[in-house]
């Protein structure tokens, strides 16, 4: 909670146009009014890449500070009408986005698709839905490697799976996406999600998607 006193002190001693909030749950309301007293001008603007209506994602001070926000980005279609039904005066949809740095074709040699690659891959967290469905195939034969946190989880791991159990970042995220024949896309369950970073980030690479069917899927 010290940042509460770290954006007060700031907003009294200097002139801001924006503030920016990323999931702000540990921002109280009164350091947002704050803000509005001290500089009547500047916009309060706060994001969040999560579904805010999980109760998971939300905290009392969220809560009762989303109607000081001047506007609320999110990339979850279904909470434009949720935020503004718990208050905030504006709400914003953005589809999910992509760095040109990082998530660009990289060449891949023979050494980095064995490193890094495979036929079948996945990268990201484990969740169980996830786990139901690469469990699934890996039993039919299919061999896949996935990358990312918590997948020790999974018990009595099918021979055609391989788990690294550690996540990927910057160059070797780009490039092992490269070096995978397809790329598994699911979506967070607990989220809602119709679409997620990786629905952006895999084309970006120009690499082969295979996902979820959804609406936001398909206008994409």
């Amino acid at each position: 909670f010290r940042s509460n006193a770290g954006i007060r002190k700031l907003v009294r001693t200097q002139p801001f146009d924006l503030v920016w909030i990323d999931k702000g749950l540990t921002i109280r309301p009164n350091t947002l009014q704050s803000i509005r007293a001290s500089l009547p001008q500047c916009r309060i603007v706060g994001f969040s890449p999560d579904d805010m209506m999980n109760p998971a994602n939300q905290s009392r001070q969220f809560l009762h500070g989303l109607s000081y926000y001047h506007c609320y980005v999110t990339n979850k279609s279904y909470n434009v009408s949720e935020l503004r039904g718990l208050g905030c005066p504006r709400v914003i949809f953005m589809d999910n986005g992509f760095h040109v740095g990082t998530h660009r074709p990289v060449p891949v040699n023979a050494d980095e698709r064995l490193k890094l690659g495979g036929p079948v891959g996945f990268i990201g967290q484990w969740e169980p839905e996830r786990a139901a469905s690469i469990r699934t195939l890996a039993e039919t034969g299919v061999p896949i490697r996935v990358w990312g946190y918590t997948w020790e989880r999974m018990r009595n791991v099918p021979s055609c799976l391989r788990l690294e159990n550690r996540p990927l970042w910057g160059d070797d995220y780009a490039k092992s996406i490269c070096a995978f024949d397809i790329n598994l896309c699911f979506l967070r369950k607990c989220n809602r999600d119709l679409q997620t970073t990786r629905s952006i980030e895999i084309p970006a690479c120009g690499a082969f998607m295979l996902a979820e069917r959804t609406e936001e899927h398909l206008r994409l």
